[in-house]
């Protein structure tokens, strides 16, 4: 160790001095100050080494950091500073400083100033030291040099700072809680509708500048304040946090559900086409329908239906911005909550058609509650199938044109106008499992799905004033070969408003967005209307049809 030491300090020449707080000291005259009783005035850690490794001064301070007397470190020398300097345990950073670090101040020009480390004192206390080191000339000892170390003990500011470290960091967290629960509807524990807007604009136009999707459900729980009312917020507040886990447990982790109100949640999915979106709010409403929420058990006799409603970017089209979006969703949902059963309502690619398909004037001094009575078995469709009920509006105003182009009469052209309505009542009959299945359906549902025209035709069978519409809604899947259903009917057989309502409605099915497809750009729909003439079409209705495009193009 003294051979380490003598060999760095002849490299440094006499008098060289490393500024720190012993700065002020300079050659021999510090020495002697040393020597002195005044360094235990110091209120700094004084250590003096020589080159040999002999201790020659330890004052006061530096016997109560480190525990070691003057006299056992005057006997020990250097080993003094071994258990000092050098930590037991090698894996606490803290405790640091080795004596590598006291060698270096003996090298040219190096310092340890303003180096705060870690020592280990002899009761086994970590005590946190500043340092400055120093080269002196010892003149009474033939031009030996003398390693001078000071040091302040800063253990109660290095506790303190690590209070106010350990302050900060808690502050840090308690301010992360706050912006989160300021996110959180805290009764459900579910993100809250100013976190669904903020998070809605921002996919939305992120949507919007990469080409992608984005889509949003809404579910409604009805009669939900009857619970309230009944049976005490108690079990209403219980339902709800029920109903929350059970939603956000249904779908992507990505996606984004919030508490809209009242018992109405949000279910915002980034990235996610409508047909994907239609497969997710299937699964939780089809997950709401099977749960019990335990209301029987706690004897609670109350039935909630739930109603969801879907839209979404690129899919509603006339949506140019978040609020537009949010918006036609809610009207949606305005809608769904005024149907008695539990539905899944789709908004259309646009929110140009209305509730109330038939003027009240149709009919006018003949059957006077016969468009009312249309209008209803409508809205008992839409509530079935939201795309059904829009897809016959649509598609009636093709049937009307082409029936009128023809020179059909007037009650005929009426008749066409009704049976366009009703074609497909009666998939009121069809289970919604079947009727919302987003993918191909097996042998045996098509089966199913392919007696809805008879189940229509028995629906309005009694109904006087649409006799005449019977035949349209029970042959409109018939085709012009023979080789439709139910009767396989030909040619003229088949009647000719049932003809006019099957073309019109395959075009609008074509031009249509579904959950599983794209709509087709028209110009591919009319070329496929075209392929099928004489076959699914009766020629004449495909010529009349293509000069009513024309004229309206």
């Amino acid at each position: 160790m003294g051979k380490n030491f003598k060999s760095c300090l002849k490299r440094v020449p006499q008098y060289t001095l490393i500024e720190g707080q012993g700065g002020i000291m300079r050659g021999r005259y510090e020495l002697d100050m040393l020597r002195s009783g005044f360094i235990d005035e110091i209120p700094l850690i004084i250590i003096g080494i020589d080159a040999e490794g002999k201790i020659l001064f330890w004052n006061k301070q530096a016997e109560e950091v480190t525990g070691v007397t003057l006299v056992e470190a005057v006997e020990l020398g250097m080993q003094t500073l071994l258990p000092v300097f050098t930590p037991k345990d090698q894996n606490n950073p803290d405790v640091s400083m080795a004596l590598h670090e006291l060698r270096s101040v003996f090298l040219e020009k190096n310092s340890i100033d303003g180096k705060e480390t870690a020592l280990l004192s002899k009761d086994g206390r970590v005590r946190h030291v500043k340092w400055s080191g120093y080269i002196a000339d010892n003149a009474g000892s033939g031009g030996e040099k003398v390693l001078i170390l000071s040091g302040v003990d800063q253990t109660d500011l290095h506790a303190l700072r690590e209070v106010v470290t350990e302050k900060a960091r808690y502050v840090r967290n308690v301010e992360k809680r706050i912006k989160e629960g300021s996110k959180l509807d805290h009764m459900t524990g579910l993100f809250n509708y100013h976190h669904l807007i903020s998070e809605l604009t921002r996919c939305f136009y992120q949507a919007v500048e990469n080409d992608s999707s984005v889509s949003l459900a809404m579910l409604n729980i009805g009669r939900y304040n009857s619970v309230n009312s009944a049976y005490g917020t108690i079990n209403g507040d219980r339902f709800l946090k029920e109903l929350a886990v059970l939603v956000k447990n249904s779908v992507h982790g990505n996606f984004v559900v919030c508490r809209f109100g009242g018992a109405e949640i949000a279910i915002l999915m980034p990235e996610t086409d409508i047909k994907t979106a239609f497969k997710w709010s299937r699964r939780v409403f089809l997950n709401i329908a099977e749960h019990d929420f335990g209301l029987k058990e706690a004897g609670l006799k109350v039935n909630l239906p739930a109603r969801m409603v879907l839209g979404g970017f690129p899919h509603c089209e006339d949506a140019r911005t978040p609020e537009q979006l949010i918006g036609r969703v809610i009207d949606k949902l305005a809608e769904a909550r005024a149907v008695a059963s539990p539905s899944v309502l789709i908004c259309s690619p646009n929110s140009l058609l209305t509730d109330d398909i038939l003027p009240d004037n149709l009919m006018k001094g003949e059957y006077p509650y016969t468009v009312e009575f249309v209008n209803a078995l409508a809205r008992a469709v839409k509530s079935k199938d939201n795309y059904t009920q829009e897809h016959s509006t649509a598609m009636s105003e093709y049937a009307v044109s082409i029936a009128e182009h023809m020179g059909l009469s007037k009650d005929a052209v009426r008749d066409v106008r009704l049976g366009s309505i009703l074609h497909d009542v009666g998939k009121i009959g069809i289970d919604k499992s079947i009727l919302l299945k987003p993918d191909a359906l097996t042998t045996d549902e098509r089966e199913v799905i392919k007696q809805h025209p008879r189940i229509g035709a028995e629906i309005i069978r009694n109904v006087h004033p649409l006799k005449r519409v019977i035949p349209i809604v029970l042959h409109h899947h018939e085709r012009y070969d023979g080789k439709g259903y139910l009767n396989g009917l030909k040619g003229e057989e088949i009647p000719m408003g049932a003809r006019i309502v099957s073309l019109s409605d395959v075009f609008q099915a074509l031009t249509s967005n579904r959950p599983y497809r794209r709509a087709l750009p028209r110009n591919d729909a009319l070329s496929i209307i075209k392929e099928y003439s004489g076959t699914f079409f009766d020629p004449r209705i495909v010529k009349a049809f293509f000069e009513v495009h024309a004229a309206n193009a």
